[in-house]
């Protein structure tokens, strides 16, 4: 196994007795600190350099403080691979629900580094342990690789929530012979854990359609549970993201989802069409969703 340790922390991060606390509990442990701060410039976006840095990685350590947007899209990168997770925070409640099961290390800013050396250190080892101890089992089971991606995962604000009735009407006859599984929230039943449902269906999500406005980027739970897994989806394992502009937004501003090609031209929002241009986008959201699942 790698003796490296990728640290995803806040390129702006000021915490030094922090970086140093990590530091040090790695190489008590036996391993070698990467950082992405380190090796590469704040402007850079998450590239296939930082991508292969998380898959020579043995473990992940994040600070969760804050949900940072770097840090989570790291995090998420590092569950599509498949590599242990152990998140430090100064609020645990400050962790997304699909990392909520995930080993955490709670710290106080200003207090003495000893002490978070020292457990840093014991769960360094311990998270790496019951991971080799789980690789050693095999990946036979239905549980050891990742879950097939055979869903279209509707990812929207409430606030659109009208825009993707109409959508899902347009891919029902596809749905209900049984070709495509769509998900939407709608789906959670009462009583259900919707937190876990959710985490469920992004963890099987072939294509995203991310229906995108002011509301959808400006929703904290989107940012930061429900992206940074779709995007590393996209990056590591072909899933399609397929952005749909509802509404005016900063949609063009933002370098991590412009990237994608939209189903509109992002400045002819749905909003401003009339029903005749909306159906017809609708039917070619059907389209490319039967192409892309080989229908």
């Amino acid at each position: 196994m790698n003796r490296y340790i990728f640290f995803a922390v806040p390129y702006d991060s000021q915490s030094a007795p922090l970086r140093d606390a990590v530091n040090i509990a790695s190489v008590q442990a036996g391993f070698e600190l990467m950082r992405a701060d380190f090796q590469f410039a704040p402007s850079q976006e998450v590239t296939s350099s930082i991508r292969e840095a998380i898959e020579r990685s043995s473990l992940v350590i994040g600070d969760a403080t804050g949900r940072n947007a770097n840090v989570m899209l790291e995090l998420g990168f590092a569950q599509a691979m498949g590599k242990p997770i152990l998140l430090i925070t100064e609020d645990p409640g400050e962790i997304p629900f699909d990392l909520a099961s995930v080993r955490a290390i709670t710290y106080q800013p200003g207090a003495p580094i000893a002490s978070l050396v020292a457990r840093l250190a014991d769960a360094i080892i311990a998270t790496a342990s019951a991971s080799s101890s789980t690789s050693s089992q095999g990946n036979g089971s239905p549980d050891g690789g990742g879950a097939s991606r055979d869903q279209v995962f509707f990812s929207y604000s409430h606030a659109d929530a009208e825009y993707l009735d109409r959508m899902m009407v347009h891919l029902r006859p596809v749905e209900r012979s049984g070709a495509v599984n769509l998900w939407s929230d709608t789906k959670i039943r009462a009583g259900d854990r919707w937190k876990e449902e959710i985490r469920k269906a992004l963890d099987k999500a072939r294509v995203a359609v991310l229906l995108i406005s002011a509301d959808f980027l400006a929703s904290d739970f989107i940012a930061t549970d429900e992206l940074p897994p779709l995007l590393a989806a996209a990056e590591l394992e072909g899933a399609r993201i397929i952005p749909v502009v509802v509404k005016p937004s900063r949609f063009l501003r933002d370098d991590s989802l412009a990237r994608f090609q939209a189903l509109n031209n992002p400045r002819l929002h749905i909003i401003r069409m009339g029903e005749a241009d909306r159906e017809e986008l609708y039917a070619k959201l059907a389209e490319v969703v039967e192409a892309e699942l080989g229908l």
